[in-house]
């Protein structure tokens, strides 16, 4: 989350700079790159935390209206999703990072940025994701169960 902070406030800041040197006349390159990378470590780098903490938008009421083995089968699923989408996300970001790096594959924009650093750094994002994502399957228990059952009761 750290990260991810730091990133908005120099989005913040660079987006501020570019404004005030437009009226100035003078072009202000960083801003125009890396706003964009700075976009997409906001959005890797809070993706385990996020989901470790139960801070994004979560459809529950399935598991919870289940009981015993129906809601653990159900949660079971949901955490073998996870893994698979975050694998996936890991792996495709991974190769792509590699590639770039391989071919030295460098921006358009006038700054000639080195492709490969922004994709790797996100990769290191999506494996913090994938790392979460094991340790959400290893945790499923049986406290969660009776808490879901408990909060049954209450809406019936």
């Amino acid at each position: 989350m750290f990260i991810a902070a730091v990133s908005c406030g120099l989005l913040l800041l660079f987006v501020l700079l570019e404004v005030a040197l437009r009226e100035l006349g003078v072009p202000f390159y960083l801003s125009t790159e890396y706003t964009g990378y700075l976009m997409a470590f906001l959005i890797a780098f809070p993706l385990g935390t996020v989901t470790r903490q139960r801070k994004h938008l979560s459809v529950d009421f399935v598991p919870r209206l289940l009981t015993g083995w129906r809601s653990w089968l159900v949660r079971v699923f949901n955490r073998l999703f996870l893994l698979a989408y975050a694998s996936v996300l890991f792996f495709v970001m991974f190769r792509l990072g590699l590639a770039s790096w391989n071919d030295g594959i460098r921006s358009l924009g006038p700054l000639r940025t080195l492709i490969a650093v922004p994709q790797l750094v996100a990769t290191l994002g999506f494996a913090l994701l994938l790392l979460n994502a094991v340790v959400e399957l290893f945790t499923i228990n049986k406290a969660n169960i009776n808490r879901d059952e408990a909060y049954k009761e209450t809406i019936e």
